[in-house]
């Protein structure tokens, strides 16, 4: 199956110079001395173009079609940038002798051009030929950093790692990815590996300063203030984001003069102070929150976003059901819900075949629904085919689920991959690695906890317990509208960028930062205003059910003031049923659910929404 090309190239990243060895067995051959294909080969391997050249022509000379030297001066054409003259010598040779080399510098050649899918299919047949040909891994590996594929960043790293001379380029692409995967500690570990090989990080596709500056990153969010202080002395003085980071690390320290002064620094060399900036710290999970803000921490522990995750054994959330469940869409396939002591499986049956999965995880809170994520018998992560819908429509198809399954192991399920599983976990729960693991202060919020969105917690247990000036923690309260919505939007927009629909549409309907921000009230509010998703919705607690609330915002503004074009009072009503009117309940495509639409309009069926439907719960 041939992989999306979702991955934007790397720039600065055409071509890695090659230091010394070879990367294909072609590349090594011996020849005797004074044969130029021999020359020309050892040449090449030291990353002498100009000399392979030279020598892959005098051969062509006295046998003018000989493909190896064909090969290599093609190779050396498309390492100085001719892509032209490359292109025309590659013709040349058969494709099926094209090598892992060959194929690597011809998809080079075509992401120059811009013809991003034809070069990653280059790279594809590339690492066909040869698995362990290193600057197609470093491709890949930075190609699934770009996309956010962590998972597979890790693993292409190390692959590379296994390369003589690509230890340290391994290194720095590992160490990336493992921080996104917040697992700081081997982070840390990858980096130091990758700058204690090559410190001046030559070779590869960053900056040495920039690999330093993330492994004290790393360090700090693993509470290594003092190793981190190490990292971040060999850094320049006059690097505002270094004189920050040495803030914190001294902050971990307890050196509390020093963090103050080195803070200063920072802000003095245009670092500028972020409410939304999230703090190289450790996690440190809710409890500790309760013992300075116990009542919104209580209030936050009630609401439905901290009941969005639920863990095996404890399952008890999901509902009962005795006997056979029929498939809500597909007539052949019955499905079963067995509970064995403190662990629950599905078994789905299918013209004959059964499947099985032990439900490890529940995703939702139950107020629109539950949907099981479970592990099959080949160890597969499985989002299950059933959801639960509530007491009234009961189990149904889960959403994005095919009508008919494809094939009959589909009847269980969509099998989810790394990456699938954790864009799940991050908007479920506070950690996702640590929610996964079961492991972790973390594990105890349950599911969303404070630092999903105040950041780790960590660096402020010790501002505060210290006295230092600076609270140490991402306060969204203090932010822009933006980046208000760019925080709830984390969740409450479609995964990766897609684009939706209009806003009233049953797929677009249920992400709200979206369509939110689609409004002129967000869009044309001036920026004191701080119209954005709290002004109404308070995240510490559930969405009050009632109009009443959002309509008094509405009416702040839309009360008929001094500039009528902005604060115009509605010719309707000018005193009730704006929510009604403007932001009415639409059908979405989660079975028996319907969602407030958030783009803020007049709306075309206008005349026919009416102010008496139920109370809202969103």
């Amino acid at each position: 199956m041939r992989r999306r090309a979702r991955w934007l190239p790397i720039a600065g990243l055409l071509l890695l110079a090659v230091s010394a060895g070879g990367w294909w067995a072609w590349g090594r051959r011996a020849g005797p001395e004074g044969d130029p294909l021999a020359i020309a080969r050892a040449s090449y391997d030291l990353g002498d173009y100009e000399g392979a050249a030279e020598q892959a022509r005098g051969r062509l000379r006295s046998h003018r079609d000989d493909p190896d030297a064909i090969r290599i001066l093609a190779r050396t054409y498309a390492r100085r940038g001719d892509a032209a003259s490359a292109r025309r010598l590659f013709d040349r040779l058969d494709r099926q002798a094209f090598e892992a080399e060959d194929l690597f510098l011809i998809g080079t050649l075509l992401r120059r051009e811009g013809r991003l899918e034809d070069a990653w299919t280059a790279f594809e047949m590339a690492e066909d030929f040869d698995p362990a040909h290193a600057e197609t891994l470093v491709e890949f590996g930075l190609g699934a950093l770009e996309a956010g594929e962590f998972e597979r960043a890790v693993s292409y790293a190390r692959r590379l790692g296994g390369q003589e001379g690509w230890e340290a380029v391994a290194g720095a692409i590992e160490g990336r990815a493992r921080l996104e995967l917040l697992d700081p500690e081997s982070a840390a570990e990858a980096l130091g590996r990758s700058l204690r090989i090559a410190p001046d990080q030559a070779r590869g596709p960053f900056p040495a300063s920039s690999s330093r500056l993330l492994r004290a990153r790393a360090l700090l969010a693993s509470g290594r203030g003092d190793l981190a202080g190490e990292v971040l002395a060999t850094l320049e003085p006059d690097d505002p984001e270094a004189s920050w980071l040495r803030s914190r690390a001294a902050l971990q320290r307890g050196e509390l003069g020093l963090a103050a002064s080195e803070r200063e620094r920072a802000r003095l060399l245009g670092w500028a102070d972020d409410p939304m900036r999230a703090e190289p710290s450790p996690f440190v999970g809710s409890d500790r929150c309760v013992e300075c803000h116990g009542a919104i921490a209580r209030e936050q522990r009630e609401s439905h976003h901290a009941r969005t995750f639920h863990a095996a054994p404890d399952l008890g959330s999901l509902p009962e059901s005795e006997g056979a469940i029929p498939d809500p869409e597909a007539s052949e396939v019955v499905h079963r819900i067995r509970r064995a002591g403190d662990r629950v499986r599905v078994e789905t049956e299918a013209r004959g075949d059964r499947f099985e999965a032990e439900i490890r995880f529940l995703l939702g809170s139950g107020t629109r629904g539950l949907t099981p994520v479970g592990v099959d018998a080949s160890g597969r992560f499985v989002e299950l085919r059933l959801s639960h819908y509530g007491t009234e429509e009961g189990w149904g198809l889960t959403t994005g689920h095919p009508a008919i399954p494809e094939g009959a192991a589909g009847s269980l399920g969509l099998p989810l991959s790394d990456r699938d599983l954790r864009a799940c976990l991050n908007c479920h729960t506070t950690n996702h690695r640590e929610a996964k693991a079961r492991l972790g202060p973390t594990v105890a919020d349950g599911a969303i906890g404070c630092e999903r969105c105040h950041g780790p917690g960590g660096n402020h247990l010790i501002a505060v317990d210290r006295g230092f000036p600076d609270p140490a923690i991402a306060r969204p309260r203090l932010a822009s509208a933006a980046q208000v919505v760019g925080l709830c939007g984390d969740c409450h927009r479609p995964p990766g960028g897609r684009t939706l629909p209009e806003s009233g549409h049953p797929s677009a309907v249920r992400f709200q930062a979206t369509t939110f921000a689609r409004s002129a009230c967000f869009l044309e509010s001036p920026a004191e205003a701080k119209f954005d998703c709290v002004r109404c919705h308070d995240p510490h607690r559930n969405a009050d059910p009632g109009p009443a609330r959002y309509e008094a915002v509405c009416l702040s503004c839309h009360s008929g003031g001094p500039e009528p074009s902005l604060s115009s009072a509605c010719p309707v009503d000018p005193r009730r049923g704006c929510i009604d009117c403007h932001m009415p309940r639409r059908p979405s495509v989660m079975r028996n659910t319907r969602f407030t639409d958030h783009h803020i309009r007049i709306q075309e069926e206008f005349g026919a929404i009416s102010a008496d439907r139920p109370e809202r719960e969103d």
